[in-house]
């Protein structure tokens, strides 16, 4: 009888917790239903909030203008007077607006909304002058015809990179109304003749006017601190004054600017000085710009100097001989590239370091006399020295980078003074293995498809 109670119990639990879970499942079943028919009705009711309007996608009100297809062909778009808002990249890549009118409704234009609309040339605010106030970054970014353009009244800086890539854009004249340039605003704008700049700005950003080739003059107002990196780099400007106000001329600032002759500065400058014509920190111990213009084909850098910054002789034609005195420790990056005339450097030995690309695209250079005491060859520091034949390595150099002697296809030969102990140095959790002392050669340093080290940095352990 026991028995028979104890399997009809047995029977009802399996029947109980069966049903439970069947129970658990069509719960389940019916939760994920319900959450795909909630994300249809989602997707539909985004649906309904977009509206299109003569093959323009908009908001269902009508207020933010989505997308301005890239294929339309209209040349001419009168946004319509519903508009509160464009949205990022809205007409990104249209090549065949030239036209657009804004109205009197339009507050916000979006991140790149212009972006690539290479025929745009005439951007018309008449209506929006007084109402539009948020402006977003690279808004006219590569609009390659545009030949002029103002800013609303209620924007009070130029926001990052607006006009880059504007080749066409000739003029700015309301320039001296912001107190604030975004950096890159006018990058590559190549045919910017003339700026100036407001009385009481404070920063060039960085690259602010980079590869403005047409830029000749600039007057840096008394108001200014700081000279970003790369604020005026590759362009055209054939002079420069410093004020008694900057504090800061940042890395690469002037670099590359071929038409470059002349540099001055205050007497009243606290941190800068010239002497003949170079950049120095006001103690001298740093040597921040050789003028890439300056016609003199032998340079004798000052006693004093301990530092050569980057880029600092970067890109000057002229150059032939270079004299590196004791003292200076230390050759930063890209220093003297692109001194495609230079043929001689006398490296002294108390230079410790030659950082990357220090002496890369130096096609004249044909000797290089480096001395023991130097520790590390960066990377790229000797690449695309086509004419340069030979080279000894001295025995205090611990590393070499990647690169440092690729494409010098007339090397013919690379003398090590020391040739033990050599390792690959690539990255982290690469097992290193030893460099055989005959692997020590020209290819495995300079050929571009088979080299064993052209890929990898090596270093000699002590």
């Amino acid at each position: 009888m026991n028995g028979k109670i104890l399997a009809v119990f047995f029977c009802v639990a399996i029947t109980f917790f069966s049903c439970n879970e069947k129970s658990k499942d069509k719960i389940q079943e019916t939760k994920s239903t319900n959450e795909i028919i909630e994300n249809v009705q989602e997707s539909k009711s985004v649906a309904k909030k977009q509206n299109i309007i003569d093959g323009v996608l908009f908001s269902d009100d009508g207020k933010i203008l989505l997308e301005y297809p890239k294929s339309k062909g209209d040349p001419n778009y009168l946004v319509p007077s519903s508009v509160v808002e464009i949205a990022p990249r809205a007409f990104a890549q249209n090549r065949n607006i030239s036209v657009i009118v804004f109205p009197y409704s339009l507050k916000k234009i979006g991140d790149e909304a212009f972006l690539g609309c290479t025929k745009l040339s005439i951007v018309d605010y008449t209506d929006s002058i007084e109402t539009l106030e948020s402006f977003g970054v690279g808004v006219f970014s590569g609009c390659s015809s545009l030949v002029s353009c103002a800013l609303p009244k209620k924007i009070t800086s130029i926001p990052d990179e607006t006009f880059s890539n504007c080749i066409s854009l000739s003029s700015f004249d309301e320039l001296s109304l912001y107190n604030k340039i975004g950096q890159g605003a006018f990058s590559n704008c190549k045919s910017l003749k003339n700026i100036e700049f407001s009385s009481s700005i404070e920063i060039i950003s960085a690259k602010s006017f980079f590869g403005c080739t047409s830029l000749k003059s600039v007057l840096i107002p008394s108001s200014v601190k700081k000279i970003d990196s790369y604020a005026f780099a590759q362009s055209g400007i054939t002079k420069i004054n410093i004020p008694s106000s900057v504090e800061t001329v940042a890395e690469c600032a002037f670099s590359s600017c071929e038409n470059l002759c002349a540099i001055s500065v205050s007497s009243k400058n606290n941190s800068y000085r010239v002497d003949d014509g170079i950049l120095l920190s006001k103690n001298g111990s740093s040597l921040q710009i050789y003028p890439a213009g300056k016609k003199s084909e032998s340079v004798k850098i000052p006693i004093f100097v301990t530092k050569i910054e980057p880029s600092a002789f970067r890109g000057n034609k002229y150059l032939k001989s270079v004299s590196i005195p004791p003292g200076v420790s230390e050759i930063c990056y890209d220093a003297f590239s692109d001194c495609t005339k230079l043929e001689k450097i006398l490296i002294s030995s108390t230079v410790k370091v030659l950082q990357a690309g220090a002496f890369s695209g130096c096609s004249s250079l044909k000797t290089i006399s480096l001395s023991e005491g130097l520790f590390e060859i960066g990377a790229y520091t000797f690449s695309d020295c086509v004419s340069l034949k030979n080279i000894v390595i001295p025995s205090s150099v611990h590393s070499i980078g990647v690169g440092a002697f690729l494409g010098d296809v007339g090397l013919s030969k690379i003398d090590f003074v020391e040739k033990k102990g050599w390792k690959y140095c690539p990255p982290p959790d690469f097992i290193s293995t030893s460099i055989l002392e005959n692997d020590l050669n020209v290819i495995n340093f300079t050929d571009t498809n088979n080299g064993k080290f052209t890929s990898l940095s090596v270093e000699r352990l002590r």
